[in-house]
């Protein structure tokens, strides 16, 4: 969920992605190589692998995201996205 969050703020903060946007999301993949213990901080770097715009407009994303505990990479989250802009959605749903 943690992911997911922060995939959609990435969406909004950093590519002015409009709020009433929707977001799809296609996949979310997490590996753990190691167990993220509750003795000390776990915090993730997440680095966007792929980009496409349409009218400048952000509809789809790729990222992954490193999970780092103790100085060492215990897990990895992989995510592919599209964004619908809330215009684009009304038109689609008038063909239901």
């Amino acid at each position: 969920e943690a992911a997911r969050q922060f995939g959609t703020a990435i969406a909004h903060i950093y590519f002015n992605c409009s709020f009433d946007s929707q977001f799809i999301l296609h996949e979310l993949n997490a590996q753990f190589s190691g167990m993220a213990g509750t003795y000390d901080n776990v915090y993730i770097d997440i680095v966007i692998t792929s980009i496409k715009n349409t009218k400048s407009e952000l509809r789809k994303m790729n990222g992954i995201g490193y999970i780092h505990q103790d100085s060492k990479i215990v897990g990895k989250i992989s995510s592919a996205w599209s964004i619908i802009p809330k215009k684009l959605l009304n038109r689609l749903n008038t063909f239901q």
